[in-house]
């Protein structure tokens, strides 16, 4: 992995010292073409300067987090060091007294309209085959959205690209993962979101451990916190995990030396930033992304609904706060392997997308089964924003071919076959013993029609119609079948062991209707916010298979 020191040494072009202006120890210019671009935020994390009439900036910095960057103004992109990597930023001396300069170059570029690729939890650690899975169906999906695209197409990863528990045992770190990335051509400029696995857990327990350990992040991804304006879109980036790595008397895999343990918050010297940051943001009714490893909200799975805090403390909060005033300010989260909406009641402004995972359930479910699924039965994949000016779509893509742009919205379940396996089925039997609490469906309501609704919010149609006849659909709360088949059962067949956090969890974007036979064809149609319609008839009985079909 480059240390600080290799990196100081690969930007000695950029990087040379300079003379002091008015006591400002970091200077520079932001040129495109080779003039300079007026008016291009700076900052280091704490400090903010902004360019003069010919691209210069001058910054009195502390050097806290040992770099610099600027805000990519709209109308431009960043280049890339590597061709997907976007050279936003330049990494500082730990020397205040050292008079630096950082310079930087734009393109122009009129990206009003593009696609954004929002992709989580990718996982990479050498293990469970996960290399060949990640390039087969994450990056060939990648590949096709941006050959069949006609705008220009971004991506944003929001953290847990990489392993910690498996970077020393395994030998998989940021250096592999930026080489994965570019013996597959990643063919968009890819911003990061650090998130908990991100961290190095072999740096103990301390008062600087959260710094400490995101070091290597630092040294080869960049900021842990910034912002940029994509058009008319202003994203900015948050690290709301603060990594702790309590001693523990388990035993850890080689190099570990702690529990990787973490809180979920927004520090404080981040919330002073993104203060800073929103006083630069001209229209405050232009959408606003926020990106974070950890989601901020939760939706309660007691059949209510209502989206409830999930940062520590009164974090989410103060967070939201800071964003009175603007419109439309939409969080993007990940971390929990599941996807859902949340609409916190005392911020009507602010709406959250929890993405599921690209690596499903850690890249196991793709080793038992020929699915890959998350643990709320959704197919591995990713969000698609699709931007024109201030006005944004998305839609969930799942990687796996089996999952057709159209079907990926929904799995619908014949829970006459399902509720048959489950009285059958000796790993079923196997899995009542292992966890006797889970929700099991042996004795589901006969000719009843369950729909996982990958992607839903609220605002989203869900109907059942029975021979064209509308049955009453029912939101409800329960665990994904086609997951149970795919990873516990899969696990205790093959492993004949506890399926431990592979099981399926409990989702709120589940649907059933009841049937009035156990025959009858019934058709599906899911609407979302867009108007967009999507389609199943299912045909019945239905087998209940891993396949679906």
């Amino acid at each position: 992995m480059k240390t600080t020191k290799a990196l100081l040494a690969a930007f000695t072009a950029l990087m040379s010292t300079t003379t002091c202006i008015a006591g400002n120890n970091v200077t520079g210019t932001i040129t495109c073409n080779g003039e300079g671009v007026p008016g291009v935020s700076v900052s280091d994390g704490y400090k903010w300067a902004t360019t003069d009439s010919q691209g210069r900036y001058a910054l009195d910095s502390g050097k806290e987090n040992g770099y610099v960057f600027y805000v990519l103004p709209s109308g431009y992109e960043a280049t890339t060091s590597n061709g997907f990597m976007p050279a936003f930023w330049a990494p500082l001396s730990s020397d205040k007294n050292l008079c630096e300069k950082r310079d930087f170059s734009l393109n122009k570029v009129d990206n009003d309209r593009y696609k954004l690729i929002v992709a989580t939890d990718l996982h990479l650690a050498a293990r469970n085959e996960d290399s060949r899975q990640f390039e087969n169906l994450f990056m060939t999906s990648v590949h096709r959205v941006v050959e069949n695209s006609r705008e220009k197409v971004y991506s944003l990863f929001l953290g847990d690209v990489v392993w910690d528990e498996f970077w020393y045992c395994n030998k998989f770190m940021y250096r592999e993962y930026l080489d994965l990335l570019g013996r597959n051509n990643y063919p968009t400029t890819v911003y990061h979101v650090m998130g908990n696995h991100d961290n190095d857990a072999a740096v103990a327990a301390g008062p600087a451990c959260d710094f400490l350990s995101s070091g290597p992040f630092r040294e080869n991804m960049g900021p842990r916190y910034y912002s940029l304006n994509l058009g008319r879109l202003h994203i900015i980036v948050l690290d709301d995990i603060f990594y702790k790595n309590l001693a523990t008397d388990e035993k850890q895999n080689e190099g570990i030396v702690g529990d990787q343990g973490y809180d979920d918050m927004v520090s404080a010297e981040q919330l002073a930033w993104l203060k800073e940051d929103l006083k630069r943001v001209a229209d405050k009714d232009a959408p606003v992304i926020v990106a974070v490893h950890s989601q901020t909200w939760r939706v309660a799975t007691d059949g209510k609904f209502q989206a409830t805090p999930y940062l520590d403390g009164n974090n989410v909060y103060l967070l939201d706060n800071v964003f009175h005033g603007f419109k439309n300010v939409n969080f993007v989260s990940g971390h929990s392997h599941y996807n859902y909406h949340a609409h916190p009641r005392m911020f009507p402004n602010i709406h959250e997308n929890n993405i599921a995972a690209v690596c499903a359930t850690w890249w196991y479910t793709g080793n038992y089964s020929p699915r890959h699924l998350c643990r709320d039965g959704s197919p591995a994949g990713y969000e698609l924003y699709s931007i024109n000016g201030t006005d944004v779509k998305l839609r969930y893509t799942a990687i796996d071919p089996v999952d057709s742009v159209g079907s990926a919205q929904m799995r619908v379940y014949d829970m006459n076959t399902v509720s048959e396996f489950y009285r059958t089925s000796p790993e079923i039997k196997k899995l009542v013993e292992y966890y006797p609490k889970q929700m099991m469906y042996n004795d589901a309501p006969a000719n009843q029609i369950m729909v996982n609704v990958f992607d839903y919010d609220t605002d989203w149609k869900v109907e059942v119609l029975e021979e064209g006849k509308p049955l009453a659909v029912t939101r409800t709360v329960a665990i994904d079948p086609l997951h149970v088949l795919c990873s516990s059962v899969g696990i205790i067949k093959q492993k004949n062991r506890k399926p431990g956090i592979c099981r399926a969890i409990n989702t709120n974007h589940m649907f059933v209707a009841q049937a009035t036979t156990a025959t009858a064809p019934v058709e599906v149609r899911v609407t979302d916010s867009w108007g967009r319609v999507y389609k199943q008839t299912l045909q019945r009985p239905k087998a209940f298979t891993t396949t679906m079909r």
